[in-house]
């Protein structure tokens, strides 16, 4: 159930061809829409890091690859049937809700593409990134800045909407730059983020009021009113995807047997941010994955072997090539915290009579905006809720947070937790990786 590039290619070649037909986006019946593509095609493309990592064999996930490589023609193809784009950087989950609440936006994060270099083996982004004067010691963020430079990953945006305040400091300084650019008729707008540490009330205000800001900005551009009713029904759709996921990092998390692999699972939650920009096709994905995991679990089938030993994963790995290696070698990972935890959160609808309260309150669990102990609480918490018995922590080499809260939070996961904490640096994108690190996976795992 676990294949590599090739055998995944000769395995398209057995789904009929009115299943491809099957999958659009966007509730488009036009073949355009069609987004179940032959793998061959991703790498043709340019993205040759599939050709070094495995698979889940599953047509299920077949679809959820061909949705997540297709996210930029589909962005392309929203402007072309009038839908309006709104690029929106550094909340990560606090402003889709209400985007997705009016049927002619479109959103999504440039933020998500600090990946492409990794999945491409390509150093080009970064190169254009030093000559914009972001340093070699600053954080793979920056490679943001050259997308928008380059035009190509994604049309115009209509609107961009920014975070200052309790946000990543290094992509700040992305996000400024950006700001510095020319975009005609591109309306640039800051959303300041509350730090938790402060009253709690006036936090949660501040931020109500801001989304409702936002609100305002996006109906003129929607040309739309935003209602309750509209706002509300957009929540729960938002809602009932992060129940989904939920159920799935559970099951995935609590079975004997891993039903799925930790590359598949790093997709599906960072589906939570934006949803790849069709929330109602990715609702029909993660269902879909659910129903798979539900299967092999009632079938005792798995993915990886049942003696492998089970850790959580600190901080995204930008090369996903790391999460191959660690189950090639004998882990699995059953928890994470991958410094989105605002973003799968159930927002509190039922709590207040205003939605924003709701996704003001929902916000105040995101990873970054408070105390590195707390942070350190949510990891703990998945190591207990699954059993693990370690953690590994994967620094991106130049961020900031990274330097500043990496020992804080070992220290406190091996005193509360009493479980080995691993940190790796994740260097510049390539075919293999390091030696040494190699070296101390593998030692991290023979003392699991």
């Amino acid at each position: 159930m676990r294949v590599d590039f090739s055998t995944w290619n000769e395995l398209f070649q057995n789904i009929p061809e009115r299943i491809i037909k099957r999958y659009k986006y966007y509730k488009r019946k036009e073949d355009w829409a069609r987004y179940l593509s032959p793998p061959q095609t991703f790498a043709i493309y340019g993205m040759r890091h599939l050709m070094s990592l495995k698979f889940d064999s599953s047509l299920e996930c077949l679809r959820l690859w061909g949705f997540v490589f297709n996210e930029t023609e589909r962005l392309f193809r929203a402007k072309q049937i009038n839908k309006k784009i709104i690029a929106v950087m550094g909340d990560l989950g606090g402003i889709p809700p209400i985007i997705y609440s009016f049927k002619s936006l479109i959103g999504f994060y440039p933020d998500c593409l600090w990946w492409q270099p990794f999945f491409s083996e390509n150093y080009n982004l970064f190169e254009i990134t030093a000559k914009a004067s972001f340093p070699e010691t600053s954080c793979y963020s920056r490679v943001v800045y050259a997308t928008f430079l380059k035009k190509a990953y994604f049309p115009k945006p209509d609107l961009i909407i920014a975070s200052t305040g309790a946000s990543c400091d290094d992509y700040s300084c992305v996000m400024q730059k950006i700001n510095n650019l020319f975009y005609k008729n591109t309306q640039f707008i800051w959303l300041e983020i509350p730090p938790r540490k402060e009253k709690r009330e006036g936090a949660i205000k501040l931020l109500k009021e801001n989304y409702q800001k936002v609100a305002k900005i996006l109906s003129e551009i929607a040309e739309e009113k935003l209602t309750m009713e509209k706002l509300i029904l957009g929540i729960k759709r938002v809602n009932l995807i992060r129940r989904n996921y939920q159920k799935l990092k559970e099951l995935v998390g609590r079975s004997e047997i891993a039903p799925l692999g930790s590359l598949e699972m790093l997709l599906l939650e960072f589906g939570n941010l934006h949803f790849y920009s069709d929330i109602f096709e990715w609702q029909k994905i993660l269902l879909g994955i659910l129903n798979l995991v539900k299967k092999r679990i009632k079938n005792n089938e798995g993915v990886l072997n049942k003696e492998n030993k089970k850790i959580v994963w600190a901080t995204p790995p930008a090369d996903p090539l790391y999460l191959i290696y660690l189950e090639d070698n004998g882990a699995r990972i059953v928890g994470s915290e991958y410094i989105i935890n605002q973003a799968l959160q159930i927002i509190p609808i039922e709590k207040y009579k205003n939605p924003f309260f709701a996704l003001a309150e929902s916000y105040l669990s995101a990873s970054l905006i408070g105390k590195t102990k707390e942070r350190a609480e949510l990891i703990i918490k998945e190591i207990k809720k699954y059993q693990a018995k370690g953690v590994i922590i994967s620094q991106i080499f130049g961020a900031s947070h990274c330097a500043y809260e990496t020992e804080i939070l070992k220290e406190e996961i091996e005193e509360k937790a009493r479980v080995p904490v691993l940190i790796i640096d994740i260097p510049h994108p390539s075919s293999e990786i390091p030696l040494q690190t190699k070296t101390r996976i593998n030692a991290f795992i023979e003392n699991l």
